[in-house]
């Protein structure tokens, strides 16, 4: 996914939330925000979304287990949290960023038709 994608991604999150992030918070699930090369954990795919999400005036709350240490030191404003719990609790949005297929697909049909 290339980075205007990335901040499409933003704008979507500020549709649904009324077109406003100002005073919002947005809760972003596995960001992956560990190092993808030996140098630095800022060229993780989730950064632009991040950066869009708090130039729109959101404050971002984060996850992500794999990449808390490296990122505490290059992010500092953004608000880390010790679980997915705590990090949705009381946001305005939650954004759940996953390699494709790892997050299990939702039922598309009603639950009567499962049975």
């Amino acid at each position: 996914m290339n980075d205007a994608r990335k901040r499409a991604m933003a704008r979507k999150v500020a549709a649904a939330l009324g077109g406003n992030l100002r005073g919002k918070t947005i809760a972003v699930a596995r960001p992956h925000l560990q190092a993808q090369t030996p140098t630095t954990c800022a060229e993780a795919p989730s950064i632009p979304l991040i950066i869009a999400l708090k130039d729109m005036g959101a404050s971002v709350r984060a996850y992500d287990p794999a990449g808390m240490a490296n990122a505490r030191a290059e992010f500092p404003d953004i608000a880390f949290t010790d679980g997915p719990y705590a990090c949705a609790q009381g946001a305005d949005a939650l954004v759940i960023r996953d390699r494709m297929g790892a997050v299990p697909r939702a039922r598309s049909r009603p639950s009567q038709e499962r049975r």
